[in-house]
Formats: structure tokens, sequence, C-alpha cells
């Protein structure tokens, strides 16, 4: 049963896929897509794909070209999600039954049919893909993962968004659960991009590549010299957490969701970035795994 279950984030592509032999494997790449002129001398291999007629650079080569398209831009997963599938299925030779893909709950209601049918059937590189595809909200996948809880919150720490999943009694609860754009880790990203420009280069940096230094923990290397902004980065990553449990302990109901429910997970790539004294104070837990945890949710949930 081959199915590719992929989650299209912000900063990082994270996919999960079944062989033959329903073998699972995980991997990721990061959200990067270039626009580049198709005209240039026929030297070495091409590396560009073409879509909707124009040539791009997909992942770690379109950071070489400039140009780097926006990812928060209200589009673009509704847009270039074919691309990183494509990229995806060519390298590991997949051919799915199924493709699994999550939306934010901040706009899943919006956005969940649309994406879903710019995936059902595209062109890259004169290839027709077509599959089913099913789009669930973030956060599903986790719960899945984590083997179906009862009860529990399940906050998902993404590059753009948080979503906060609660289950009660078995099932997602609509009433209880919810997202927040521009609330992701980009805040911290955002603000190492303004620190290295200001600071260091004087010119812009793009979050694509802020996030990319801060996953590194904070070291670099520009124009062949090596920078360490670790420190930076550990107060802000403080500020920020604290503001993501505040956020939610704000908000009444979700509080006392939180003081009645038996288990609290967070995950999610932004996971990674969470002030170690929160886990203490507020009882939750990481699962392992934690990056990957809604695509391998996902195909669970495929072979249920």
């Amino acid at each position: 049963m081959n199915v590719l279950a992929v989650d299209t984030g912000y900063s990082f592509i994270k996919y999960a896929y079944t062989d033959e032999n329903d073998k699972v494997s995980s991997s990721k790449f990061i959200t990067a897509v270039a626009p580049v002129d198709s005209n240039n001398l026929d030297v070495g291999s091409k590396s560009s794909v073409r879509f909707n007629g124009k040539d791009y650079l997909v992942g770690q080569k379109a950071l070489y070209a400039g140009g780097v398209l926006p990812t928060r831009a209200d589009d673009f997963l509704t847009t270039y999600t074919p691309l990183f599938l494509h990229k995806i299925i060519a390298e590991h030779n997949l051919s799915p039954y199924l493709v699994s893909l999550s939306l934010s709950i901040s706009e899943f209601k919006e956005k969940n049919k649309q994406l879903q049918k710019v995936c059902e059937q595209f062109v890259v590189n004169d290839t027709l893909y077509s599959f089913k595809v099913a789009v669930f909200p973030q956060g599903f996948g986790i719960w899945k993962y984590v083997d179906n809880i009862q009860n529990a919150v399940i906050l998902d720490i993404g590059f753009n968004t948080i979503d906060i999943l609660s289950v009660i009694d078995g099932k997602p609860s609509a009433e209880f659960s919810t997202g927040y754009k521009n609330m992701g880790v980009c805040e911290i990203a955002s603000s190492i991009s303004e620190y290295i420009s200001s600071s260091i280069t004087k010119d812009y940096v793009p979050e694509i590549t802020a996030i990319r230094i801060l996953v590194a923990g904070g070291k670099f290397n520009l124009d062949r010299k090596e920078y360490n902004i670790s420190n930076f980065i550990e107060s802000k990553k403080a500020a920020y957490t604290k503001k993501i449990f505040d956020t939610i302990t704000q908000s009444s109901t979700l509080k006392r969701i939180l003081n009645e429910i038996d288990t609290f997970i967070v995950a999610g790539g932004g996971a990674y970035f969470i002030d170690d004294e929160l886990k203490e104070k507020y009882g939750f837990v990481i699962p392992d795994k934690l990056e990957f945890a809604n695509v391998l949710g996902f195909i669970k949930l495929a072979n249920e």
C-alpha cells in the first residue's frame, strides 16, 4: 500500500511514505521555491522544473538562485505544493495511491478544498500526476501518532502558525480547537533576520535563511567567515515560548480544557525551541520524532 504523507510547512516540507513492503521512511527539505531563467547555456545538468509555464528551482538549490518566493504569502501552499510533491515522488520513485496533506487549523476551512483540488491532478515537466488526496487539520496526525489518546490538547508549533487541537472523549473537538497565524517560529526568524541585517551583513536576510540559522543553533557562514549568534537566539527563544503559553492560558476556554485533560502534547518543528523550564511548569510531553509526528500519524491513519 503506497501512501505519501506530506506536512506542507512554511519552513520545511516534512514527509513520510511507504514502499511496496510497507516499510515507512521519512525525511524533509527546506520550503524554498525560486523562479529561474530557462535560457541559460546548456552546461551541466538541469535542476529546474517546469510548472504552469515557468521554470523553478525547489528546495536547497532555490536558495542559491536568489528571488526565493515568500512562503508566508497567502496563496503560497495552494499554488506551489504540486512542486513539492513532484520533488518527493521523483526523488524516491514513488507511485502513491493516496497523498495526505495538512493545513493549519487557522486556514483549514478556507483552503482545504483548494489545496486538495490543485494536488489531485497537475503537470510538472510534462509529467501528469493524478492521485487521491486527503487534507487534514494540523495536529490530527500527531493525535494518531500518539495512539488516539481519549482526552488531550495537542499544541503543534509550526513556522507560520501554532495550532491547538483538543480531543475530548476520543474525538477532535471543533469548539475547543483553534489556530493562530503569524505566531509560529517565524517570530524568532524575523528577529534573526533583522539582527543579522543590521549588525553583520547590512543587507536583507530572507526569513528562509534565518530559519536555517535557527535550526543550526545560531552558527552560520557568510562570505567564508564563521559567525555564532546562539546567545541572541537563546534570549529570543525564552521570550517567544513565554508568549505562546501566555496566549494559550489567557483564553479562559483553553485554560479550562488544559486543567481538565489527561495529556498535553507539544510537537511540530517549533517544539525544538521551547524553553526547557516550561516543560515542568505546564506538564506537557514532547513525542519522539516530534517534527514527523504529523506525517507518521497520517501513515498510521491510512493503514487503519
